[in-house]
């Protein structure tokens, strides 16, 4: 069962995942300060899902405007237990009804991974490329 968490010691448990994620950009205090920003400013929203007493999935959403003023959810941080296949179907369909609810127009998140494992595992969610985006890592400036 997905459910909103405002519970410190969650999000703590939250940042334990992010050793289990490759390659994972997003540091332990920027996570943790996006979590927090949910009881501060209602900026954020932090689903988990439990069974047994286990945390077996997270999802840390920011609630912010996309380029063109509207409201949109940026998903940016996602852990699921990879026992549980059918959870990022039921995260993703709890996020359609907060959005709903919300008056959100659009659900966005980016990521590293493979263009082609992307559009394979988000596609059939009604996921699709809009863009690309090219960076350029500055180098230590004197």
């Amino acid at each position: 069962m997905i459910k909103e968490s405002h519970d410190n010691n969650v999000y703590l448990e939250i940042l334990d995942k992010l050793k289990y994620v490759k390659n994972c950009k997003i540091t332990s205090n920027t996570l943790y300060t996006y979590m927090i920003s949910e009881q501060v400013d209602k900026s954020a929203m932090t689903l988990v899902s439990y069974d047994k007493g286990v945390m077996n999935g997270c999802v840390v959403v920011k609630i912010t405007k996309d380029d063109y003023g509207e409201s949109s959810f940026f998903m940016t941080f996602i852990w699921i237990n990879s026992h549980y296949p059918n959870l990022l179907k039921e995260f993703l369909e709890y996020g359609d009804k907060r959005a709903k609810e919300l008056n959100v127009k659009k659900i966005m998140f980016s990521t590293g991974r493979k263009e082609s494992v992307v559009q394979r595992r988000m596609g059939k969610y009604g996921f699709s490329k809009t863009c690309s985006i090219y960076t350029k890592e500055i180098k230590e400036v004197i």
